[in-house]
């Protein structure tokens, strides 16, 4: 059943904003939220609000929160609830992380929405901000619009130590803004987005889902001194350390004939007018951002359609790089990365612009890799993981399409080994093998 209250004049609707906001800010400690109170069934919007204002005040490890009904979130008199109360509907905060159980009990979360604000950015403003040893599990965010600055997820911005399972996320936008993006003395701060989260370290995520939707970054930065850190924008994942995913996917959504479809979208673009000293490495990936250390991606697979694009308009000894990979953005040479039995069947490509003794470089779908980017063969363990390329080279690009050339790790440009590299379009016809 779908909680939605319709529009039913400005007077109304002022009553509704203001008995919700009463309730939520100034009634909380009452008996129906009582200092011993663990476990919290959300049956409309009103307890969902009140919840999510709840944990930002208490220890949550207790916590058991079941989500009992369909809920709404995106109509007019919730946005104005929403900002004259908590700013954004994220459960947990820095201070204190989510810890406990959320049950979704297989109901839907349509609308959630935190607009982009300009002069106070926010990390971490999805369904989650930041979760400590808690459970999440059987539900689907459909719909969300979520702008953060330097880290989000749909539905989580930072997650440690943290069990995800039967989450989907479907038809949904993030956004994902770089810090310290116009006048940039040192550096910029970098940014980790995924759909379904920004960072993660010490988790393990089983057949969790992406479907559809858009992960979307493009900044131009005015003044930077020096290059900064990795900019991450993912399908799935923006930064994975120490954490295990396991049976999940990105996939598109399709028509209800099937004739047609919208692959998931990964955008991530970024411009600097003056660059010195370094550069910028920009990562657009059908799955994970960056695996650091620890990180296992487990029979999991990707159909995402993925751009990176870089640019210095005027450098000194600095190049932008922009990098696209199916599984992977960027895999770092430590160790206890893996990658097993999983597949990228999507669309890679990328354009980088830099200045050379003022002449501009124009590069188109550079830097590209079907498993992995920026990573060289012995980065990760990589077993029985395969890509399509020929979705790419009918795909889209800024030149031409059909002279991508797509080894399977863009770093030193390895194409295949043993147990991984390029499969042709007969292979994928039976979906049984991947």
């Amino acid at each position: 059943m779908k909680i939605k209250i319709v529009n039913r004049g400005v007077l109304n609707r002022l009553i509704a904003v203001a008995a919700i906001a009463l309730c939520c800010v100034m009634a909380l400690p009452a008996a129906a939220h009582a200092e011993d109170q663990t476990e919290f069934h959300i049956t409309n919007r009103n307890d969902f609000l009140a919840c999510v204002a709840l944990s930002r005040q208490r220890d949550t490890s207790q916590w058991r929160v079941y989500l009992d009904n369909d809920i709404v979130l995106n109509d007019d008199d919730m946005k104005a609830i929403v900002e004259d109360t908590v700013k954004h509907l994220s459960f947990g905060n820095k201070e204190h992380p989510f810890k406990g159980v959320f049950d979704g009990q297989n109901h839907t979360v349509k609308g959630l929405n935190y607009e982009n604000k300009v002069l106070d950015p926010e990390r971490d403003t999805g369904f989650f901000a930041e979760t400590d040893g808690a459970t999440i599990k059987n539900f689907l965010v459909e719909d969300a619009n979520i702008w953060a600055d330097f880290r989000g997820g749909i539905i989580v911005g930072k997650a440690v130590n943290t069990s995800f399972e039967n989450v989907m996320v479907m038809e949904s936008t993030l956004h994902v803004t770089c810090a310290n993006n116009m006048l940039n003395v040192i550096t910029n701060a970098g940014f980790e987005g995924g759909m379904i989260a920004g960072e993660l370290e010490g988790c393990n995520l089983y057949n969790c889902e992406v479907r559809g939707g858009r992960a979307v970054h493009n900044t131009t930065a005015g003044v930077q001194a020096i290059g900064g850190e990795g900019l991450y924008m993912a399908a799935f994942a923006g930064y994975v350390k120490n954490s295990t995913i396991e049976y999940c996917r990105v996939t598109p959504t399709r028509s209800e004939d099937g004739s047609s479809m919208d692959m998931t979208d990964v955008t991530n673009k970024y411009d600097v007018a003056i660059g010195a000293l370094g550069g910028n490495n920009v990562y657009a990936s059908g799955f994970v951002g960056c695996m650091a250390e620890g990180a296992k991606v487990i029979d999991c697979f990707s159909t995402a359609k993925c751009y990176s694009y870089a640019a210095s308009y005027v450098g000194v000894v600095s190049v932008t790089r922009a990098w696209t990979g199916g599984l992977a953005g960027r895999i770092l040479s430590k160790s206890g990365n893996e990658i097993t039995r999983s597949h990228f069947a999507g669309d890679l490509s990328s354009r980088q612009y830099n200045p050379i003794a003022v002449i501009p470089i124009i590069q188109n779908d550079v830097n590209l890799g079907g498993i992995a980017a920026r990573a060289n063969k012995g980065d990760a363990t990589v077993t029985e993981c395969y890509f399509k390329p020929s979705v790419s080279l009918k795909g889209s690009s800024q030149g031409t399409a059909a002279k991508k050339k797509i080894p399977s790790f863009g770093g030193d440009g390895t194409t295949k080994g043993d147990s991984y590299g390029p499969w042709d379009d007969e292979r994928y016809i039976t979906r049984e093998l991947w």
